[in-house]
């Protein structure tokens, strides 16, 4: 890589990461190129040279952060910590990735056409193999009862990301995203009955 391709990824990121910080204090509604350029001290013009347009930029940012939640993911779940520790570190990153960003980060992307097919058919994929083998631990390690078939469970984890794809979604209108998945690994694992 040269000096200028250098500059020039160097440029990106921080274009990126000035969107990923007003993302996080703002409605994606309301960030706009401009603000964006202005934070990052670019031209309008370069992000739209790199990006094409505000979809294009979040859908690369949303890219980078389900490549790293699934590089993450990985190394939990061929870590060396019990399963419960395992699905507690895997809820909890992702409510913390998602609980960073402003409340309507979550409904305002999963209602974008191209960040949708993105992560329908890329990261759906790609987790979809990653749960199953977890599933297996989980039944191995006498954590998940293997009476219950690997695609019922599967089934009810399609049910919480098509919640949160849904114009009324129960689960991403819940007030505190983060408290939300605390209960969600307590209703997964032991219940509704809270018995452990």
């Amino acid at each position: 890589m040269d000096g200028f391709q250098k500059r020039s990824e160097l440029k990106k990121d921080k274009i990126k990461q000035t969107t990923i910080e007003l993302l996080k204090k703002y409605p994606p509604k309301k960030v706009s190129i401009r603000d964006i350029a202005s934070a990052a001290d670019v031209s309008m013009v370069t992000i739209y040279n790199y990006f094409k347009n505000k979809d294009g930029l979040l859908l690369e940012i949303i890219r980078d952060l389900v490549e790293d939640q699934l590089d993450n993911s990985k190394s939990i779940i061929y870590g060396e910590e019990s399963f419960l520790e395992k699905v507690q570190k895997l809820m909890n990153e992702k409510s913390n990735v998602l609980s960073a960003f402003h409340e309507e980060f979550i409904t305002y992307v999963m209602k974008e056409e191209e960040i949708k097919h993105y992560l329908e058919n890329v990261h759906i994929k790609e987790s979809s193999v990653l749960i199953e083998e977890f599933i297996q631990m989980g039944v191995e390690q006498g954590y998940i009862d293997s009476a219950i078939p690997t695609s019922l469970i599967k089934s009810v984890i399609e049910l919480y990301r098509r919640d949160l794809q849904s114009d009324d979604g129960i689960l991403a209108n819940y007030h505190d995203f983060h408290q939300l998945n605390n209960h969600l690994i307590n209703i997964i694992i032991f219940g509704i009955s809270g018995k452990k």
